[in-house]
């Protein structure tokens, strides 16, 4: 069940926000470039960063999926194996089987699981910082660009404007990035059993 919702999840409600978020980071910096070439090609060299970033935590949030499942695996095979044997487990030492075995794993998914939501928060707020980091940047560039008579007033406000509007959906995009490896890990999951 936990695969399927992941797939869904991702399917129903991610995919079309990722679209509207990519449609979004093109159209405004195709107008960015217009704008102020400078801070476009300066906000173009943060991308890299931001996509190893991403790499990097795909990784980590891959692995991390892959330990929570098992986890959770062992607890529904104990549990199986738990009610199969109720009588024999009640008769002889069921007390010591659930703590043992079931509490134990239960103990271990639930740290699993907390790892994989820091993985999850640490893949929106490295993002975020950068983002806000770049911005503060641009500002102090765009700013300097007033100062010295470069860039009009005007400009700056819809300079930020757009900085803005090119970050923003970036977070979006980062974060259904994350949810598609928790997707992938359940699609290999449920194509282990149905092949």
């Amino acid at each position: 069940n936990a695969d399927v919702n992941n797939i869904e999840m991702l399917s129903s409600r991610m995919l079309s926000d990722l679209l509207i978020q990519i449609v979004t980071v093109i159209i405004t910096a195709v107008i960015l470039i217009q704008i102020n070439p400078v801070i476009f090609w300066f906000m173009l060299l943060i991308y890299p960063i931001l996509i190893a970033i991403q790499i990097f935590f795909n990784k980590k949030i891959m692995g991390q999926s892959r330990k929570v499942m098992g986890k959770m695996d062992i607890g529904n095979g104990l549990i199986k194996e738990f009610v199969s044997n109720l009588y024999e487990y009640l008769a002889l030492n069921g007390r010591n089987y659930y703590i043992d075995k079931f509490c134990r794993n239960e103990t271990s998914l639930r740290n699993e699981i907390l790892k994989q939501n820091m993985l999850m928060a640490y893949n929106r707020s490295v993002p975020q910082l950068i983002s806000t980091a770049t911005f503060l940047i641009v500002l102090a560039i765009s700013g300097v660009m007033v100062i010295n008579g470069q860039v009009q007033f005007g400009e700056l406000t819809v300079i930020i404007m757009y900085t803005q509007r090119m970050f923003n959906p970036l977070s979006s995009i980062m974060l259904v990035i994350g949810q598609f490896q928790k997707a992938k890990v359940s699609m290999d999951r449920i194509n282990e059993i149905v092949g």
